[in-house]
């Protein structure tokens, strides 16, 4: 390949990744946390059921295609509702500013959400196998799978540095 070529690719892969990186709300914090626990969990996810035949999705607790596909396919769609997220924060004009964080408030809602969601996933493969955990750990995902289905004033500000 010439290097117009492999120029022209990067640079078109560039632009892709920019765009759904902009339609997410851009890069942050939440969004790594978020993409770094689904990789987690769909890594747990496979290896146990390829090596150790756990797998709570089977019977057998075999590999499944089906189900890894199906996994999959949720977790794309997880995204979508964070795109719609973005939208209607952008449309209403709704964010919350924590001192010099200034953060939009259904995107961070939606997005801690399904932190706590893949967290729990993670932590209760990480049993499965035996694991234990820190209690620190537990304490922060239990407030925020206990506080994913509201939000009030300081909600965020509780959640990121009551446990600091």
């Amino acid at each position: 390949m010439e290097p117009t070529t492999i120029a022209s690719i990067t640079a078109g892969i560039s632009a892709v990744g920019g765009f759904i990186v902009q339609i997410l709300g851009g890069a942050d914090i939440l969004l790594y946390t978020l993409v770094l626990f689904i990789v987690i969990d769909v890594t747990m996810g496979v290896l146990m059921s390829v090596h150790k035949h756990l797998s709570k999705k089977t019977e057998s607790g075999r590999f499944s295609s089906e189900v890894l596909r199906e996994g999959l396919t949720k977790k794309f769609l997880c995204f979508i509702v964070i795109i719609i997220a973005v939208a209607l924060d952008n449309l209403t004009g709704l964010y919350l500013s924590t001192g010099d964080v200034q953060m939009t408030l259904l995107r961070s809602t939606v997005i801690i959400f399904y932190i706590a969601y893949e967290g729990s996933s993670i932590l209760e493969n990480l049993a499965l196998l035996g694991v234990p955990l820190p209690q620190k750990i537990l304490d922060v995902l239990d407030v925020l799978r206990k506080d994913n289905d509201r939000f009030h004033k300081g909600y965020i500000n509780r959640i990121l540095f009551y446990y600091l």
